[in-house]
């Protein structure tokens, strides 16, 4: 936040040969931007991601660590195993002790792709709702980018 500014600031401080100023120019610089930051963090809204999961044991790690990853930290990740005959199951729940925003949910019977979302859906508090199939996986800055266009669009759900 406030690169350009803080670029356009230091040139004007360089060509006067000012280091003292600049410094502390830089300290409120930081400072500033720590405070919105901080401000902007407790106003995102938050996305609930839903993954249904079927036997993906191939594919998870990629999917789950990419959705871990990503740049925007506001997320519920709602896991809803669909009965697995594989590890899928036993991946869930590792990767659950490494990140508190994953939660499972296990179908008591083998119930399809359509009521493993809806279970999902039931569970949801974020303002926007995603889906992500257990076999991809997203870049660091997809949610980040998503949420940044229907904010800016006010777009109503």
């Amino acid at each position: 936040m406030f690169k350009q500014e803080f670029n356009e600031i230091e040139v004007i401080f360089k060509k006067y040969n000012n280091e003292v100023m600049l410094d502390e120019v830089k300290k409120v610089f930081r400072s500033i931007s720590t405070i919105l930051d901080n401000r902007l963090n407790k106003i995102k809204p938050s996305v609930s991601i839903i993954v249904p999961v079927y036997n993906v044991e191939e594919y998870l790690d990629d999917c789950l660590i990419s959705l871990m990853s990503q740049t925007y930290e506001n997320i519920q990740i709602f896991c809803i195993d669909d009965c697995s005959e594989d590890s899928s199951l036993e991946i869930l729940e590792y990767y659950q002790k490494l990140d508190n925003r994953i939660k499972i949910i296990k179908n008591r019977i083998n119930s399809g792709l359509s009521v493993s979302r809806n279970k999902g859906i039931n569970v949801a508090t974020g303002k926007y709702l995603m889906f992500v199939d257990s076999d991809d996986w997203l870049d660091k800055q997809s949610i980040e980018k998503l949420v940044y266009c229907a904010e800016k669009m006010k777009l109503k759900f």
